[in-house]
């Protein structure tokens, strides 16, 4: 495990390495308690994971400006909240770092995510994995009418990343009227459940799926420059409001 102090431009950047931020800033939070562990989505050597006018533009020349690849979109959301988090002089770790584009796999995923919590808890504080993808309803090649956001967690009653989950939800939901959170209340709670390797972690874990990138209204959401700072400041607000719950034992 390396520590990483704050890189002067607020971002970390190293390759293959876990990178955990300490703050050279007064802290923004009176006590912080938790801290993040941010997950870029599924590597540029993933098939598909984009929308259709990336992965064949010759089949969708017409929609050149709707290209997105769902790596880019979640390195620059988390970028984004990066600098936010370096600013309030908040701890937070990236375990895939921004100059290695490559899909680490789920295997070493779960490894980094257990890894980095080892180290938080040594901090005093509790590690919450978080990963931001996007999601799809085909594999790239047509445009498809799927849309919403959705939260996944392990499955199994998983009672913090449970809570935290729907924490999230409700807050998100709350800031982006205009989107639809998409839900699965068969167990009582709004997020979904899966097998993946990078959610049956150590420390409680949350996996978030925003749009739709073979949906053309979604694409054209998530290109927009303000929707991402949006998203990141709202992510970033949720967190310090995070934090004071579990500071107050609400959580």
């Amino acid at each position: 495990m390396t520590l990483i102090p704050k890189a002067a431009n607020g971002v970390m950047r190293a390759a293959n390495r876990i990178l955990i931020d300490l703050p050279n800033t007064k802290p923004l939070l009176e006590k912080q308690v938790i801290a993040m562990c941010l997950g870029r989505a599924h590597g540029i050597n993933v098939s598909g994971k984009g929308s259709p006018a990336s992965l064949v533009p010759g089949k969708y020349s017409d929609d050149d400006h709707l290209q997105l690849r769902e790596y880019m979109f979640s390195e620059d959301v988390i970028d984004r909240i990066c600098v936010l988090f370096d600013e309030a002089g908040i701890v937070y770790v990236r375990y895939v770092t921004d100059n290695d584009y490559n899909e680490p796999g789920l295997t070493k995923r779960q490894a980094m995510i257990n890894a980095a919590d080892a180290t938080i808890r040594g901090m005093g504080m509790t590690m919450i994995s978080h990963e931001h993808h996007v999601n799809a309803a085909g594999m790239g090649d047509v445009w498809m009418n799927a849309t919403g956001v959705a939260i996944y967690t392990a499955k199994g009653q998983q009672k913090k990343s449970d809570a935290i989950a729907t924490d999230w939800w409700k807050y998100m939901k709350a800031v982006f009227p205009e989107l639809t959170f998409r839900s699965d209340y068969s167990d009582g709670d709004p997020d979904y459940e899966a097998g993946f390797y990078n959610l049956v972690t150590n420390p409680p874990a949350i996996l978030t799926e925003w749009l739709f990138q073979d949906n053309k209204k979604d694409v054209t959401w998530l290109l927009d420059n303000s929707n991402r700072q949006k998203y990141a400041q709202s992510y970033f607000d949720w967190f310090v409001s995070l934090n004071n719950k579990f500071a107050n034992g609400k959580i």
